[in-house]
């Protein structure tokens, strides 16, 4: 499904470009966003199949593709990026329902960052013991600044809905020291979904 609605949509886009009357007139403008667009459909199916990877079902495999990602993602930002992880990372296997749904809230809780927080910081945390779990994105930008949603104001409600599909509780709000922090936590048997 994810795979479909990426790609019909992202092909969607390219046509669109591509049919425009206006072609010629900003034809570098329009090949730039068909690269951006192509670019971001080959990143969508390669998580696709990191996803449904059964190989991938461990919480140390899950860590690192956040690490990964994030680190593609900001590559020519100007922001560090702070991994507080616990070392060595944990090898413990994880429900193919949890780890989708953890990534994909991480994933879109950085492209928000990206987007609209103007931070210089981004940390990354993840805990776990025998009680539950914690993981949260903290960014140093200017945080939550309006109640009106940004883009197409889908984020949030999306990372909620993911989190409660693990039995898991959503948070987004302002971090300890300004900004905003996407936090998920929940009991030790969420990352057995």
């Amino acid at each position: 499904k994810d795979i479909h609605d990426d790609v019909g949509s992202g092909l969607a886009r390219m046509a669109a470009l591509s049919r425009s009357p206006k072609r010629a007139s900003d034809a570098e403008e329009r090949f730039e966003k068909v690269g951006d667009i192509s670019t971001e459909l080959l990143d969508n199916l390669r998580d696709a199949v990191w996803m449904n990877d059964p190989k991938n079902g461990s919480l140390d495999h899950l860590l690192l593709r956040i690490r990964a990602f994030a680190n593609d993602l900001f590559e020519n930002e100007a922001v560090e990026l702070d991994f507080d992880y616990p070392e060595p990372l944990p090898d413990r296997a994880i429900g193919a329902t949890f780890r989708r749904n953890i990534y994909l809230i991480v994933r879109e809780a950085l492209h928000n960052a990206r987007k609209y927080s103007g931070a210089s910081i981004i940390t990354l945390y993840w805990q776990h013991d025998a009680h539950g779990f914690d993981l949260a994105v903290v960014d140093n930008g200017s945080g939550i600044t309006t109640s009106v949603p940004q883009g197409s104001g889908h984020g949030t409600v999306n990372m909620r809905e993911r989190a409660l599909e693990v039995n898991a509780t959503f948070e987004r709000g302002p971090g300890p020291d300004g900004g905003t922090e996407v936090r998920v936590f929940g009991r030790s048997s969420c990352l057995d979904e």
